[in-house]
């Protein structure tokens, strides 16, 4: 019965107010997440080559000023981090990995500081700055022993331990902020290019955060896989005992993890359907057309 009187309320409004509709756009693309964290080399190039996996995108967008317009992404991709692929020596010795999928709910407020400039000189490109708050979805898992092991439920860092924190949630919120261009092909069609950093509210993007926990202490309380996978040291110095390394040993840093997200979205303007609209060009007005 909800979505059936939000439904109804949605048709009223697109019937008795169709300038509700006049600046909304709509449509999809692909989406490129990066992951930026522990697992990084800190080389820029070597990292987006190394982190950046295909995905997906749903975008909506409504322009209420000239200026401002409010956006909702849908996004799904994979990304990921690999000390193998570093050049610094601590991470080829520490030898974690992990993948994982991500999907995130966006929501951004975008500012075009030309956009009156440029569409009284009928340009078609457009540049805005954006603000996004978020919240997104996690799972990180290895390849161990030919096997795909999930993380979390591990606690390689003595999650779940007495002394220890809880096992990390896999819903976490991200803020932050980027900007783009908007390509304004024609009438009924709008390409959006756009890029942001995110900061999240959690360290666990990749399962690292800041220490070790004695090998013999953690398969006491969390098993012998979470020991293993927690300290991989001893698989790159082939090497058939573990490393009696002291609860505490820095195993990460103290910065929560981040990502970018890069977005190619090709958008479909509803307000063609209207036949009128507000235009940014003020003093041009786009009367209705009938059948």
């Amino acid at each position: 019965m909800k979505y059936s009187f939000i439904s109804t309320l949605l048709l009223s409004i697109y019937t008795l107010n169709p300038v509700y509709l006049q600046n909304l756009n709509v449509g999809g693309g692909l989406s490129l997440p990066t992951y930026w964290g522990d697992l990084n080399s800190n080389n820029i190039v070597r990292d987006f080559r190394n982190n950046t996996n295909l995905g997906v995108n749903v975008k909506g967008s409504y322009q209420f000023f000239d200026q401002l317009s409010f956006g909702v992404s849908l996004n799904y991709g994979r990304m990921q981090g690999d000390d193998a692929k570093s050049i610094k020596d601590y991470q080829l010795e520490r030898n974690l990995d992990f993948y994982t999928n991500i999907f995130e709910t966006s929501f951004g407020l975008e500012y075009h500081p030309f956009a009156w400039r440029l569409l009284k000189t009928n340009n078609i490109l457009i540049p805005f700055i954006q603000l996004n708050a978020g919240v997104f979805h996690v799972n990180p898992k290895t390849s161990f022993n030919s096997q795909i092991i999930e993380l979390q439920p591990l606690g390689t860092e003595g999650q779940g331990m007495p002394g220890f924190d809880d096992r990390y949630k896999l819903w976490n919120m991200s803020g932050g902020a980027g900007g783009g261009l908007k390509f304004d092909i024609n009438d009924q069609f709008l390409i959006v290019v756009d890029a942001r950093l995110m900061l999240s509210s959690t360290d666990y993007i990749d399962d690292v955060a800041r220490f070790y926990v004695n090998f013999n202490e953690l398969r006491a309380g969390n098993g012998l896989l979470s020991a293993q996978l927690s300290d991989r040291t001893p698989e790159v110095r082939n090497l058939n005992e573990p490393l009696n390394r002291a609860t505490g040993s820095q195993r990460g840093g103290v910065a929560k993890d981040m990502y970018f997200m890069t977005n190619i979205t090709f958008m479909y303007k509803l307000n063609i359907l209207q036949g009128n609209r507000k235009s940014f060009n003020k003093n041009k007005v786009l009367c209705p057309k009938f059948d």
